[in-house]
């Protein structure tokens, strides 16, 4: 959103063809007579205002998660990794690569259901024992998880 202030305005006379005037909040050129009329010089200051706005989705779930290895807990969004959601929360996990090619942030889901998006470069073996990727894996569920 962007104010507009007007805050002195003086009258000058300026010596050219070309006269921009100002005159009941309007800006013409007054060239047909080619005499010099007065024109309003305008100080303005401008303020500019952001505001921050948040998309609403109704579709964006909320759901528990609990780390059986230290008891911590927090509150996921499904619309948010589990790694993103844990950072959000102040809770350490580690990672590094973010995107599922690094299996730093291997966990391992004891309850609950997982959407993985993006790659995982887990081997069937681990997938079949329940690993999950922190970083590519987003809630479908409450989730209990060792870490």
């Amino acid at each position: 959103m962007l104010i507009i202030k007007v805050i002195k305005s003086v009258l000058t006379k300026k010596k050219t063809q070309s006269v921009y005037q100002v005159r009941d909040g309007k800006r013409f050129i007054s060239n047909e007579t080619k005499t010099i009329l007065p024109t309003q010089k305008i100080e303005v200051k401008k303020t500019i205002t952001q505001v921050k706005t948040e998309k609403v989705n109704s579709d964006i779930q909320i759901y528990n998660l609990t780390f059986t290895n230290n008891s911590e807990s927090m509150k996921l969004s499904s619309d948010k990794s589990i790694i993103e959601s844990s950072l959000k929360n102040n809770i350490e996990m580690k990672f590094s690569c973010n995107m599922g090619g690094c299996a730093s942030c291997k966990v391992k889901v004891i309850k609950g259901k997982v959407d993985i998006k993006g790659s995982n470069c887990l081997t069937d073996e681990e997938i079949s024992e329940g690993y999950i990727l922190a970083c590519v894996a987003y809630p479908l569920e409450d989730l209990v998880l060792e870490i």
